[in-house]
């Protein structure tokens, strides 16, 4: 392994150690320290990739975790913003244990309580919507959408109460999908892809008879 490759894998490793703290612990247990004890490596490593410690690491994890979950609900970018809010309220309602989310609430938390953070991480997660949920900048105002998205973010809130229960998220998230029936282009859409996969893996497993001659 070249020392590039040595190199990125420690910056990753730093990330993945401070994503992981972020979900199990919280903001506030976030130090230096536990996040190089968790990447197994110096605080010396920690500051040659990230010069201000976790005030450029976190900008860096934040960006990273927005295109996680954009990547998870619309991978090859064929989905419209009505179609992505469906696939991440489906998402949420089908998880299983903590999320990415859960990070990225943590930050958006931090940087309330932070100038600093809180310069570096807003422009990140301003642009998150536009990201995750394909949302246009000028956009017509859509108030169904709004709502949908405003119990999303109520919903991955909610982690945080006092009377969390994640067998009760899960009923009452399938409750909402029952109200909110999947939209007929994304049914479409999910066909098409369901019959192409079919057609490529009957494809795969038939003989080629030039060959076999």
């Amino acid at each position: 392994m070249n020392s590039q490759s040595r190199s990125s894998q420690t910056r990753q490793a730093l990330l993945d150690a401070a994503r992981q703290l972020l979900i199990e612990q919280g903001y506030a247990r976030l130090a230096e320290t536990r996040v190089c004890d968790r990447a197994g490596v110096s605080r010396g490593a920690l500051r040659y990739h990230f010069p201000e410690g976790l005030l450029d690491l976190l900008p860096a994890l934040l960006d990273e975790l927005i295109d996680i979950e954009g990547g998870k609900i619309d991978p090859a970018g064929l989905f419209n913003p009505r179609e992505r809010m469906y696939l991440a309220l489906y998402g949420l309602a089908h998880a299983q244990g903590q999320t990415d989310s859960l990070a990225v609430l943590e930050l958006w938390m931090a940087a309330r309580g932070d100038e600093r953070l809180a310069e570096r991480l807003n422009p990140i997660m301003d642009s998150a919507d536009r990201r995750i949920f394909g949302f246009a900048p000028d956009a017509p105002f859509e108030p169904d959408l709004l709502a949908w998205r405003l119990m999303l973010h109520g919903a991955s809130l909610h982690v945080f109460s006092l009377d969390y229960d994640r067998a009760k998220l899960t009923a009452a998230l399938q409750w909402v999908l029952k109200q909110w029936p999947m939209p007929e282009s994304l049914q479409q859409k999910l066909a098409a892809r369901r019959a192409e996969a079919t057609a490529s893996a009957s494809s795969e497993s038939t003989p080629n008879t030039a060959d076999a001659g």
